[in-house]
């Protein structure tokens, strides 16, 4: 039987319930804008979505799912073809995961290209420091002066807009107030920084959500890679503190960010599990 795809325009009165039924079956978000689906017969047995991101507006997000590997590439194509034609942001963004490799190379071919690889970390154990621990000087976010709050917000947007231009402008156009207002959830109880021998911030560690068994980090960073040895102390120091209070202590960690890389380097992390993130401006 011949496969179809069918956008959203011309969906008829009967295509909503079972584009509902395939969202829950598939545990898949209802945030979509407009949708594109493939069709063999009544069946649905590929998704494209388009849909927006707040945090990072400056373009149309897409969510691909299939439960089929007989989608031919001329019906892919044809399927992102109809959601590229209702971008408002003319750019779009979509993550993968990188084991599957046959997808990545059909939207590498239709001119989207991988800007970064984001690894999924899982840590249960941190082996011993050797550095004199009371060496370091550090202070938790809710204990900051107004001062160094100021000074966090500065560096962490500088580091910010450095990892992250490749991706998006989020940090080209809010202040280091509003960027730093733009996160959720960092816990200023867990969340520390690091102090350098003049007591000026010179680290940060944000801690994210957290259940009764695990814990994410959310963003790490420091002012000068030629001090990374002093930072990596100070995270794995923090990361040892936390895992004497929770099971597990996670974290997503991108290759185009040095301080990540780094500190996963370091801890010789497991880097089986990974996702690509993929661009495309439809300007070019």
């Amino acid at each position: 039987m011949n496969i179809k795809i069918l956008d959203f325009d011309h969906f008829d009165s009967k295509m909503n319930m079972p584009l509902q039924q395939y969202l829950i079956e598939h545990h898949l978000p209802k945030i979509g804008s407009y949708h594109v689906v493939a069709k063999r017969g009544d069946t649905i047995i590929a998704l494209g979505m388009l849909y927006s991101n707040h945090v990072h507006p400056h373009r149309d997000y897409i969510l691909f799912h299939k439960v089929q590997n007989d989608l031919e590439a001329k019906l892919l194509i044809k399927l992102i073809n109809n959601l590229e034609k209702k971008s408002k942001t003319r750019g779009l963004q979509l993550i993968l995961n990188s084991r599957n490799n046959s997808l990545c190379e059909q939207f590498e071919s239709h001119r989207f290209h991988i800007v970064r690889t984001t690894y999924l970390i899982k840590l249960k154990e941190v082996t011993e420091i050797d550095t004199d621990i009371k060496t370091i000087k550090t202070k938790k976010l809710n204990q900051m002066s107004k001062v160094e709050w100021q000074e966090l917000k500065k560096l962490f947007h500088k580091n910010y807009k450095r990892f992250h231009e490749g991706v998006n402008a989020l940090a080209q156009e809010f202040s280091p107030d509003l960027l730093f207002e733009n996160l959720k959830n960092i816990n200023v109880m867990e969340s520390t920084i690091l102090l350098n021998h003049c007591s000026q911030l010179c680290a940060y560690f944000l801690i994210g959500g957290s259940d009764e068994n695990s814990i994410e980090v959310a963003y790490l960073g420091g002012i000068d890679e030629d001090h990374m040895e002093d930072y990596l102390f100070f995270f794995q120091n923090e990361l040892r503190t936390l895992l004497k209070k929770y099971k597990t202590v996670y974290f997503e960690a991108d290759d185009s960010d040095d301080y990540f890389s780094a500190l996963m380097q370091k801890l010789n992390c497991d880097l089986s599990d990974s996702y690509y993130t993929l661009i495309k401006d439809l300007g070019e």
